[in-house]
Order: structure tokens, then sequence, then C-alpha cells
């Protein structure tokens, strides 16, 4: 089995009728699974025109998904098995939905996997990739763009260099307009094609981070059918789409040796003492009565650390707590230190893996056409944009800004040894 990601940095730009018209290309090739991730707006079903009324268990209690065009296409949309698919739950929950449909659906020996990503780059997307490594199953992802929504397409691609994800290509979604199999003409007579959304900007970005521009697909003015069918340039990007996928064998990406170390004892303790040494040099150096001035704290506030993956042996350091102090600058305390009756205002839960890479001030990333792996800058602001970091809090804004002034020293990974060997 081959995964192939149908990504977009925002909601709305057609993806999941390209992961179905996809899935039917390829599946004239070979018995092809598509499998709707977007669990929570889950829409697949209602694209293909697919209703299962009873759901059927196999005896190793797999999921018999949906079965069309005489078996060659497999389909499993929680759309077309819940009568209420309005959904709102947690990040624990949509991993486990993740696991059961890639892992417990009898997908049977197929050849592709289509599977069509929700919007943006979270946690469903994380185990999702977690799930098809693990399984050597990962071919690639597909990013769907509008041509107006070029800094959410940069987005998507920032985040499969960062989780060492490789990107087979690019399409332009809705460029142009079609109606009734015919190319709609700017109202004003000019003869010039009509595109509301642009046209042109993400073939533009994937020649200038060395991408693959698999076509564009003009906005359809019409209701489609259900299972979908397109014809003319839209008809035949997807068919560019399927044929690079089909010439695409799975690569070998290269090893993350941060993210397979993160967690170990060694590993988080010296990540601990690069923090502790970190906070030592940002007392001496930060002003705390023009920081908190300049962020409307009238009282010293207190902001915790929480270390997601710190083995249990160093389980007093899991959480380490900050205050901001005008008189003795930043105090630090562990949890069983914590002064009793102090308010936690807010702070971020991270990893120890993203942690050493703030510290350090680089991250070890993948470019995701050639798949060679190198370091850029990376600092707390851009491990919260891209997810590697949460913060929480009443004022959960004015603790990512005081703990961004205090992440942000340079170059203090440098006293402590034993980190970055070999990677």
């Amino acid at each position: 089995m081959k995964g192939v990601l149908v990504i977009s940095g925002k909601g709305g730009v057609g993806k999941t009728l390209v992961s179905c018209l996809l899935a039917q290309e390829l599946s004239k090739h070979g018995t092809t699974g598509l499998a709707d991730m977007d669990i929570d707006s889950s829409n697949v079903a209602s694209v293909m025109g697919i209703r299962m009324n009873e759901v059927e268990i196999t005896e190793e209690r797999k999921l018999i998904p949906a079965a069309l065009d005489g078996g060659s296409l497999l389909v499993n949309s929680l759309g077309a098995t819940l009568s209420d698919t309005a959904m709102s739950q947690t990040a624990a929950f949509y991993r486990n939905v993740v696991r059961d449909i890639i892992t417990g659906t009898e997908w049977g020996d197929i050849e592709y996997l289509v599977l069509d990503m929700p919007p943006g780059m979270s946690d469903i997307f994380r185990e999702t990739v977690e799930q098809l490594k693990a399984m050597n199953a990962l071919l690639g992802a597909i990013v769907v763009a509008q041509p107006s929504s070029l800094e959410d397409c940069r987005r998507a691609y920032e985040v499969c260099k960062r989780l060492f994800v490789p990107i087979i290509g690019f399409v332009e979604n809705m460029s142009g307009v079609m109606m009734h199999g015919k190319v709609v003409k700017c109202p004003c007579g000019c003869g010039e094609e009509l595109a509301p959304f642009g046209k042109g900007t993400i073939k533009k970005f994937a020649e200038e981070v060395g991408g693959v521009f698999l076509g564009r697909m003009p906005l359809i003015g019409e209701e489609l059918p259900r299972p979908p069918s397109i014809e003319g340039v839209a008809a035949q990007t997807i068919k560019r789409v399927a044929e690079r996928v089909r010439s695409s064998t799975i690569p070998k990406i290269p090893e993350d040796k941060i993210r397979r170390a993160a967690g170990t004892f060694k590993f988080v303790k010296n990540v601990i003492e690069a923090l502790l040494a970190l906070v030592k040099q940002a007392k001496s150096e930060i002003d705390i009565a023009a920081l908190r001035a300049k962020y409307g704290r009238g009282e010293p506030g207190v902001y915790e650390i929480h270390i997601t993956d710190c083995p249990e042996a160093l389980g007093e350091f899991r959480r380490i707590y900050l205050q901001a102090d005008d008189v003795k600058g930043i105090k630090l305390y562990k949890r069983n230190t914590l002064p009793e009756g102090v308010k936690v205002d807010g702070g971020v839960r991270i990893g120890s893996g993203p942690l050493a890479c703030v510290l350090k001030g680089k991250i070890p990333v993948m470019d995701p056409f050639t798949l060679t792996k190198y370091y850029e800058p990376y600092d707390f602001v851009k491990a919260v944009n891209t997810g590697d970091a949460e913060i929480w809090g009443e004022r959960s804004w004015v603790g990512f800004l005081f703990l961004d002034s205090i992440l942000r020293r340079e170059k203090i990974y440098e006293k402590v040894p034993g980190m970055w060997k070999g990677d």
C-alpha cells in the first residue's frame, strides 16, 4: 500500500474533490482506497454519493469499506456511517480514529490509499504521517491550493519540511472558471478568462521552491454528478497527478535523530540543564519591570513550561514554573517548590525535541523534493506556529510573549555537552 496525502493549508480550496477524482483515476489501474481523514467535517461520502446503511465488521473486527466500480475503489468515510456528522472532540479522540481508519479498515491488497486530509496540519495530520511512516507506506503529499491562498500553501510546504513529508506535487484549484464545459470569459469584454481567485501563483511558488507543478483546475460553476466526473483542463490535471503518483516509489526518508532521541532520559536531562542555564542567563539580561510595563502586567506572573515527554525518573522537572518579579527578576520553581496559593497564569506544553531545537535555535528539516536533510533557524514563535508547542492560560498571549523573551537567548545550548552529536 502506498499512502498519498491530499493536503491544504486552509479549508474550502477543493481538496476533497481532488482526492475523490484522484482515487477514481488511480482505481482504473489497480485497487485503490479512499480514506476520509477530515473526521469532524467528513464529506467524501457526500461527494462520492455513498451511504452505508449497515456497517459490516470482519471477524478480526475490521470495518468493511464501501466498494465502488466493481470493488476497484474502496471508501471509508464517517459521513457514510453516521446519522449526525457534526462532531467536536478532543485531539486524543481524533488520533484514535485516525488509527482506526488506517489500520482498522479491511483495505485488503490495495495498491494506493488516497487520504483526504483536513485543512491545516494539526493532530490528525501528524498522527496520519506517523502511522504511514511506521508502515513504510508514506508515498508523499499532493498540496492543493487556490491562487489566492499562497501563504496557506507556503505553510503546508513548511510543515512538510519539518515533519519530513515528501511532496509529490502542487495543484492550483479554482484557477479560472468553467461552465457547461466552456471557459468563462471576463464580463468586461477583454477576452481574458474569468479568474475571481487569480491564476498562476501556485505554479510560480512550486518553481520557486523547486517542486513539481501538476496543473490547474478551474472553478466549475455547476453541480457535479456523484461520484464526480470532470472534463477539459481539470481532467488533464488529474491524469497528470495520477501519472506522477504511479511513477513514484516509496521514498527513503532521512532519519531524524532529534525526534528519535526525544523523551529519553539522557536527552531530556540535557535539555533541562540547558533550560536552567538559559533562565539564569535571561535573569541577568531581561528588565522585568520594563517587560511587564510593556505588556500590561500589574502583578508578578507565573508561567509553566510543561515538558510533555519527560520520563518518570525526571518527573520533578516535568513542569517548571517561571515568575517575573520586579525585585528578584525571574524566579524558577519546580512543582514541589511552588509557593502555596500562587496562581499559574498559563504556560506552554512542548516536547523535549522541539524544546531542544528552540534552545539550539535551529531545527532539522527535509527538502520535500530532494529528501535532503538540513537545518533551518527555529525559535519559540515557529514552534507555536507549527503546532510543536501549545500555549494555554487566561492571558496566554502575554505568557507567550514572556516565554518568547526568555527562550530566544542566543547560543545557550552550546554550554551543554553531549547534545546534537552525530546528527
